[in-house]
């Protein structure tokens, strides 16, 4: 997510009379850098046909200044409109032949439309009469052309040559990030950014490079500290806030991470999602009434917002107030009827307040829209089993097992076949299940406790912990 900074006044005020200009038809010239600051600021907004209009009226003022012309052709080349770029690169090339930004324009403009070997030529033939201060330019056109050519490796060591020319430079730093994913080049990315950060400790998109290496290779403590500094050297950097509060809340750090989404919903807020990540860190550490309270004012600003909905359910379901959760569910349905925890929490409610029939109709919901994962066929098999229905209990496995595989529903097929009258397949896919996961054992007892008297059943489980501590103790 890009991060939101606050406006300068003064351009609120020079973007309000632009529209009120072309909404009038007065259209008065302006200054060069007037023109300038609107496409920026129509950049940032993503209003790039705005921008265009801002630039088509500055050249109609500037015929014959190339900085508005390799301007258009820049935002004509974000839209991806390639052969009108480089129609517009070849105007500029009329006002001012050989200046470099229009070469290592028309080199991404040709690399955009897959024509690698005509703009890795124009870069080699710039480097040949390239200025020291040209340099920094040609590596991060370099990194864009490998980047469109999907060789992730060059493009990184394309931007960490950027990044030793300019430690600062805000579209390598913004660039790198998606080499190092695709090049995995995590260490090397850690050793880089440190060194930008020692020479430039303020480099708040340094420290969020950092950050996110660090996590790639499971180093969370020193990855938070990072992603933390990132804000602590920008205080208007979201994106910074929002990655540390997600990791503090994946790793567990549930407090750490109520804090930032409190300080990112006061600074940038109110905002439903920041609510609901300090409500949701708020039920982590147990503080129902407060996750409630902030889950409600999350949809206050965002009514349809279903994971607020089953969050609350969450919350009751914890203080066992099963008909408020059932209400909280059904308006999580109605808002998406898709996601398969929410009719596996519904059939929990329904569960535990004894009414197996709707428990039935929502376990099997969840099992297939969840169809590929496990648990939500394993626990409507194991209620199933638990109120007697081996049948149907069967015949859901059967179904289960064209879509997933795990080694508790081998112990739930054990299970029905020696509630079956098949004792000999019974044992036989107890076996099974004890060689996938003799740890699940526990799983199988606790579903079936009259198999602890079952001697066949006991002893093929001490069989097999004599065959598992047998295996460790050699190893």
């Amino acid at each position: 997510m890009e991060h939101r900074t606050k406006r300068d006044p003064n351009l609120h005020s020079l973007v309000s009379d632009f529209e009120n200009m072309i909404a009038t038809g007065d259209l008065s010239y302006l200054k060069e850098k007037s023109y300038f600051q609107l496409v920026e600021y129509y950049e940032d907004e993503s209003q790039l046909d705005k921008a265009i209009e801002v630039i088509d009226l500055a050249i109609t003022q500037f015929q014959y200044r190339s900085e508005f012309y390799i301007a258009k052709a820049r935002l004509l080349l974000q839209k991806n409109e390639i052969e009108e770029t480089l129609s517009f690169i070849e105007t500029a090339e009329t006002i001012a032949p050989y200046q470099l930004e229009i070469m290592t324009l028309k080199a991404r403009a040709y690399a955009s439309r897959g024509s690698y070997s005509l703009a890795l030529n124009i870069v080699d033939n710039v480097k040949d009469v390239a200025t020291p201060s040209d340099k920094l330019e040609i590596r991060l056109t370099e990194a864009f052309i490998f980047e469109c050519m999907g060789d992730y490796e060059a493009m990184f060591q394309s931007l960490k040559n950027a990044l030793i020319i300019s430690p600062t430079n805000k579209e390598a730093l913004e660039r790198i990030w998606i080499s190092v994913e695709l090049s995995k080049n995590y260490e090397e990315s850690i050793l880089l950014h440190k060194v930008v950060i020692e020479e430039f400790p303020y480099n708040h998109l340094g420290w969020f490079n950092l950050g996110h290496a660090h996590a790639c290779v499971g180093e969370y403590k020193q990855a938070i500290d990072a992603l933390e500094y990132s804000f602590l050297t920008n205080s208007d950097f979201e994106a910074g806030y929002i990655d540390c509060a997600e990791l503090c809340f994946q790793v567990q750090e549930y407090a750490r991470a109520k804090d930032i989404y409190e300080e990112l919903n006061k600074k940038f807020g109110p905002d439903a999602e920041y609510l609901v990540g300090v409500a949701h860190s708020q039920y982590q550490l147990g503080d129902y009434k407060a996750a409630k309270n902030n889950f409600k004012k999350a949809l206050k600003i965002d009514p349809y917002n279903d994971e607020a909905y089953y969050l609350i359910a969450n919350c009751h379901i914890k203080e066992s107030n099963w008909l408020q959760a059932l209400n909280a569910l059904n308006q999580a349905i109605d808002l998406d009827d898709m996601r398969e925890e929410y009719y596996h929490s519904l059939a929990r409610c329904y569960v535990h307040l004894g009414d197996f029939v709707s428990a039935k109709k929502y376990y099997y919901k969840a099992a297939k829209n969840g169809v590929e994962q496990p648990l939500y066929w394993e626990e409507y098999i194991s209620f199933l089993i638990k109120i007697g229905e081996f049948d149907a209990a069967n015949r859901i496995i059967n179904e289960a097992e064209k879509y997933t595989y795990s080694d508790k529903l081998i112990y739930c097929k054990a299970i029905i076949s020696l509630n079956s009258d098949q004792r000999r397949k019974g044992i036989e896919a107890l076996e099974e299940a004890l060689i996938e996961n003799f740890d699940n054992h526990q799983f199988f007892l606790d579903l079936a406790p009259t198999m602890n008297d079952d001697k066949d059943v006991v002893s093929a489980i001490r069989y097999y912990q004599g065959e598992k501590e047998s295996i460790q103790s050699s190893i």
